[in-house]
Formats: structure tokens, sequence, C-alpha cells
């Protein structure tokens, strides 16, 4: 499938000379929402229950939660929707864009390329700090953003999480096995409500069409790689992996940057568009310093039908 993105004319010029895509932290997005439904979501998760409490618990909690997921997910959106005056007129507001065209196969190539050399294996012998990609949800990087009600989902995970409350505190939930059906089962119903948090947008945003690549961070915590080394035959898996030498829980955000660059090749960039209102001039002064051999096209949204219009003298 093709997708696109409209970007400014410095961030395509890192993509062709430089061959650097940028993903951006969450929190820079306009979507203030974004990250909220993730922070609302864990609400029902089996941890929320359990005595090891990482999800939050009151509305001071949820925006904390927003904001430490807002710090550490960088995204690059795109679009399904080629011809579409709504994303000129948004997002070249000043008739200076440039539309570029690649394919989902190769964003998911390179993104997964980025993804594999910032690994929790690759990063063992880092400094305390270095930023790595967050192992448990290396599989759910790119998709479709699906479009809804927030604020009725917002409502719908509220009374779940009451219900789910007023049955743990009643002391129904004594019994193991009373209490693992109980939190299986609000589980599912979480993932009934919402199944990818990170790709979920309000239906204000419906006409974007957006596809986006996702990537969530920690930093590397200060266990050292002989530490690790030497504890790591004596734990669980999931704990060497994932707690031991790699996450900070407290993503510490000082330490992660507003932008992530992930190397591409030359074939990434399909196609060039400029904005269909940019002044010739321009588009020749840009042309000259990215190159000729790229493919540039045109775009139609704004009319041009009339220069095509020939009657006959009859």
């Amino acid at each position: 499938m093709d997708i696109y993105r409209f970007v400014s004319f410095f961030e395509l010029y890192e993509l062709v000379i430089n061959k650097k895509l940028k993903f951006s932290q969450l929190k820079l997005m306009n979507d203030e929402n974004e990250g909220l439904t993730q922070a609302l979501k864990s609400l029902v998760t089996p941890d929320s229950l359990g005595l090891n409490i990482m999800s939050p618990s009151n509305s001071k909690d949820i925006i904390d939660y927003q904001k430490k997921i807002q710090n550490s997910t960088y995204i690059t959106c795109w679009t399904k929707e080629k011809n579409s005056m709504a994303m000129w007129l948004l997002y070249s507001k000043n008739k200076d864009s440039i539309r570029i065209k690649t394919s989902i196969k190769k964003l998911k190539f390179y993104t997964h390329n980025y993804i594999n050399k910032n690994n929790y294996d690759n990063v063992l012998k880092s400094r305390q700090g270095t930023m790595q990609i967050l192992p448990f949800n290396n599989v759910h990087y790119i998709d479709d953003v699906e479009y809804n009600d927030l604020a009725e989902l917002t409502v719908k995970l509220k009374e779940l999480y009451k219900q789910q409350k007023e049955e743990f505190l009643s002391g129904k939930l004594d019994n193991v096995d009373t209490y693992k059906e109980c939190v299986d089962s609000y589980y599912q119903k979480g993932n009934e409500l919402i199944n990818n948090s990170l790709f979920l947008k309000d239906n204000a945003y419906k006409f974007e069409e957006e596809v986006r690549a996702v990537l969530n961070v920690v930093a590397r915590n200060k266990t050292t790689y002989n530490e690790w080394k030497e504890i790591k035959d004596s734990v669980p898996r999931w704990e060497k992996e994932f707690l031991l030498p790699t996450v900070d829980f407290e993503y510490d955000t000082e330490l992660f940057t507003n932008i992530i660059y992930i190397d591409v090749e030359d074939d990434f960039i399909e196609e060039i568009c400029f904005d269909p209102r940019m002044p010739e001039y321009q588009q020749n002064i840009y042309k000259n310093i990215l190159g000729t051999s790229m493919t540039y096209t045109t775009s139609n949204v704004f009319g041009h039908l009339s220069e095509s219009i020939k009657l006959s003298n009859n």
C-alpha cells in the first residue's frame, strides 16, 4: 500500500540527503489526547488489582501516567489519502510543504531495522541512561489508526474499572481461582473496548486516514553488564530481559530527546509532490538541492481543470 506524509523542506532534506527519517515524541503532537487511552486502559489490566500496582488509581495518576507515555513514545505519521485538500490546508498552511510517498513495506523494513539495532541485546554494554526500544512491544509498531468516540470510551473504561475495584474490595476474590477468573475477565473486556491504544484517535481526526509507526523507549538502568552476567542465569527469563539490565520504570524523561532519527536508504522516498500553490521558482530551487534524479509529481487538488479546457470555434 502507498502511504504519504506532508513534510517541510528541512525534513525532506534530512530524508534525501542525510537518509534520516524523523520520529517525534508523542507530547509534540497537536492532539492532547495522545497517550490518554493507553493510560486509561491500564486501569483494567491484571496489574491494577495486584499488590504490585503499576496502574493509575485516580485522575492525577492517570494524567501523570499519560505524560510518561507521551515522553517515552515516538511516532511517525502517514496517510493513505493521496488527494485531500484538508491535509494540504492543515499541514501546508504557508503553502510550502511537500508530500512524499513511500510504502508500508518500506516503513516496516526500516523501522524494524532500527528496533533490532536498539533492543536490549545491543545496549547491555552501554552506559546508564542509554535509550533503547521497549522489548515487550516490538511486535506492534506499525498499524492503521482506528477512530472512535474517546469521550464515550473513557466513560466505559472508568465504569469497568469501578466494577472491577468493587469486586476486589468486597472480599469475593479471596479465592485464587476466582481472583484469576475476575482478572482475566476484565482484561478481556478492556481489550474489547480498546485493542491497541497507541493506534486510537478521536473521530474528529478520521479525515486523516492515518498510518503510524510507533517506538516505545526506556532508559538503560544502572545495572552494569558484568552484574547482569552474574545474575542472568538465576532469574526468570522475563526478569532477565526486562527488569534487570535495561529498564528505568520511572521513564526518566530528562534522558529522552524530542526527536529520534532512523536510518533509511535512497529507495525509501518513491515520489515528491510540492504544494501546488508553491511558486515555481521555489520548487526549482528545491529540485536543484535535492537532485533531478528524484521522481517529482504534481497535484490538482486545488483545481487546474480550466487549463485543459479547449473550446472549439463552433
